[in-house]
């Protein structure tokens, strides 16, 4: 039986236009998940079209960027929703503050792409991630906040256009504070500056690329990568 996708909001939405997604949250009683949206496409959502993200690109870049931060909020979104077994408030607080960062930093991309950016609600699939336990939930949230955070470090070199770098980097020092908490909650003070490079003393770097590719089997939408 093929899997049937689930929307990356906590409603199935087939078809959507700005103002569908707009009306169905409201009524919904979802107003607060609205951030996550950024912003509807005006085109209809299509669940089985691809994402067509070229990284030789500074668009492609800034999209492949995109497509991580809707993971990264999405899976920080599902893990405050539906804490795993002994959740502090402190810790539930950490996952809000970071969900809310990442709803931020994806309008800043939406905004900065405006009609060249993929689809604002591209689907997950979590259902092979276990999230209920402390350890499994805040080992999955640390590697994904060190993937996003990586992947930062390695665009910034990469682009071109001055206002667009200095996008990324805002983003990129608040991915990497994210990953250092997640990291210091998931393994004691030792994991605070595990996204280090060891040799260089540096912020760590990952092809994005390979952070999308690592990702690919939790998403449900499509990913056409090309490089």
């Amino acid at each position: 039986m093929p899997v049937r996708p689930v929307a990356s909001v906590p409603f199935a939405v087939p078809a959507c236009t700005r103002r569908d997604f707009l009306r169905l949250a409201l009524a919904g009683g979802t107003a607060a998940l609205l951030p996550f949206a950024a912003a509807c496409n005006d085109d209809p959502f299509d669940p089985a079209a691809q994402a067509v993200i070229d990284l030789r690109t500074e668009d492609g870049m800034l999209n492949g960027a995109y497509a991580l931060l809707q993971l990264k909020g999405e899976l920080f979104h599902r893990v405050y929703t539906t804490p795993f077994v002994g959740m502090t408030r402190a810790e539930r607080d950490v996952f809000l503050d970071v969900r809310d960062h990442t709803a931020a930093h994806i309008r800043i991309l939406s905004d900065r792409l405006g009609t060249r950016r993929i689809y604002d609600l591209l689907l997950f699939d979590f259902s092979a991630m276990d999230l209920s336990g402390r350890n499994a939930a805040l080992g999955r949230a640390h590697a994904l906040c060190e993937e996003v955070s990586a992947a930062h470090t390695w665009m910034l070199p990469r682009l071109t256009d001055g206002g667009t770098r200095q996008v990324l980097a805002k983003g990129a020092s608040v991915h990497a504070r994210h990953a250092a908490v997640l990291g210091t909650l998931a393994q004691g003070p030792e994991g605070f500056a595990a996204g280090i490079d060891g040799a260089t003393g540096l912020a760590a770097q990952r092809p994005l690329g390979d952070a999308l590719e690592a990702a690919r089997p939790l998403f449900l939408t499509t990913l056409d990568v090309r490089s």
